[in-house]
């Protein structure tokens, strides 16, 4: 098929970077889902990213999707990630906008889960929910 991901060029770390971190804000609300709701939520923990993948952009783009589902996933990072891999596989030219995008939004999710966790380990402290191992 000749596809070649390494071919977008060193900018293609940038686009990784901005993954791994909307991974940790979702980890950080995952685990703060568990705090709060216990091992019931475990199921719910397995299904976020997938929930998450049709609005990220994953295999097609943006513009397809409908009209009221847009707004969505223009507010995840890894949609804009991905339409920037897009252009930059397609066009040859390395969409700024787009990186720009993702990284504002990371720190605002990134902020956001950052707080949710802080709560939400704040409250397991004080019902007594947090398991002591080794003691």
């Amino acid at each position: 098929y000749s596809f070649n991901l390494f071919s977008i060029g060193p900018v293609l770390i940038l686009f990784a970077v901005n993954l791994m971190m909307m991974g940790w804000a979702v980890s950080l609300g995952v685990v703060s889902l568990i705090l709060r709701h216990g091992a019931g939520a475990e199921a719910l923990a397995w299904s976020v990213l997938f929930g998450l993948t049709p609005f990220s952009a994953v295999f097609y783009p943006v513009s397809i999707l409908p009209g009221w589902v847009q707004p969505v996933a223009l507010a995840l990072p890894s949609a804009h990630v991905f339409e920037g891999m897009r252009t930059a596989m397609t066009s040859g030219r390395v969409d700024f906008g787009e990186l720009i995008w993702a990284i504002g939004l990371n720190i605002v999710w990134m902020g956001g889960a950052i707080v949710l966790f802080s709560r939400q380990f704040r409250a397991a402290r004080t019902r007594g929910a947090l398991l002591s191992i080794g003691e």
